[in-house]
């Protein structure tokens, strides 16, 4: 999943809206320079809030904020996909009972479900 900024930041072109989107790319970009800076300095991040200035606050609290809105976005795409994967073993298991009942049927009642709409290939 690739990483993005989480903040809702709205759809607004009216002046506060304007300087509230300023403020947030001159702050991200404060971050993205101390990270920049400590990566070239070798650096951890977890140091970065030992260093006391602004940008180092400031990275260190985004990074920790943006790591719990990563995991929470995975987790929630992770409750998603067994969510769907039980969906569709719910669908198979049915589809098996429907083919199990069909199979104990003769061949007249199988032409009368047919004649109603039904018949041994309808996934309903």
């Amino acid at each position: 999943m690739p990483c993005r900024d989480y903040d809702d930041h709205g759809g607004s072109s009216n002046a506060a809206e304007v300087e509230k989107l300023r403020k947030q790319n001159d702050r991200l970009a404060r971050v993205a320079c101390r990270l920049g800076e400590a990566m070239e300095a070798g650096e951890k991040t977890e140091w970065l809030i030992l260093k006391g200035d602004k940008a180092s606050t400031e990275a260190a609290e985004w990074w920790l904020k943006h790591q719990a809105a990563d995991k929470a976005a995975k987790d929630k795409e992770t409750r998603a996909a067994i969510h769907r994967a039980k969906a569709a073993a719910e669908k198979e298991r049915k589809m098996e009972l429907k083919r199990k009942a069909l199979s104990k049927l003769s061949d007249e009642e199988l032409e009368a479900l047919h004649a109603l709409g039904l018949s041994r290939k309808d996934n309903k």
